[in-house]
């Protein structure tokens, strides 16, 4: 039990160097948004919303100009990225801006897919503070410059769930990318986010404005 508290704790602190205020920002060309659950067809959570609003916030800010929204999608309907396009375009995000990782199951492929299909190198990524930690310490660990952007915009139900659970989640994080380095398949089209974010785009008509 001790190993994996400091296995934890040294997943926390490496991830934690790269923790970054809004008041020192300087541009990025993306901020990378990991999924984090859907109400209903097209409902964003509240951990999923404020991840959403924060990037648009420092897109409406100039201090990134494309968002990659990752997460699942599935037949069933289940559509992360499809609901947090539509949120973010209805709110005034410009379509070619707004990049869409099908496949971001976990926090591992969404990092590793940042930079293997979508070609980003230099990234902020925006999640609630108990997942940044882990977050970044598999984006540098995967040879991305990212950097942190904190997304807690309030309180949450399942607050102390989330914590707890993610401790456990840092110990898989060390193993995946700090000790095997496993390497998920990915398509093998690539999308680099220098482009045109509407190459990305396939709507389903439940999710249609």
């Amino acid at each position: 039990m001790l190993l994996a508290v400091l296995i934890s704790c040294a997943v926390r602190a490496s991830g934690a160097a790269y923790f970054i205020s809004r008041g020192s920002l300087t541009e990025y060309l993306v901020a990378v948004v990991p999924g984090a659950g859907i109400r209903g067809r097209c409902a964003l959570s509240p951990v999923l919303e404020d991840r959403v609003l924060t990037a648009i916030s420092l897109y409406r800010q100039k201090k990134v100009r494309k968002l990659l929204f990752s997460g699942r999608r599935d037949r069933g309907g289940y559509d992360e990225v499809n609901a947090m396009r539509c949120f973010a375009a209805a709110r005034g995000v410009a379509p070619e801006d707004i990049f869409l990782d099908q496949a971001g199951f976990t926090t591992y492929q969404t990092m590793y897919r940042a930079g293997a299909v979508f070609k980003v190198k230099r990234c902020l990524v925006v999640t609630q503070r108990y997942h940044l930690y882990r977050a970044l310490y598999i984006a540098r660990k995967l040879g991305l410059d990212a950097r942190g952007v904190v997304a807690d915009r309030r309180m949450y139900v399942y607050q102390c769930w989330y914590t707890f659970r993610d401790f456990f989640a840092r110990i898989k994080a060390w193993l995946q990318a700090g000790v095997f380095r496993s390497l998920p398949e990915y398509p093998g089209r690539l999308y680099p986010i220098s482009g045109d974010g509407r190459s990305t785009h396939d709507l389903p008509a439940t999710l249609r404005r």
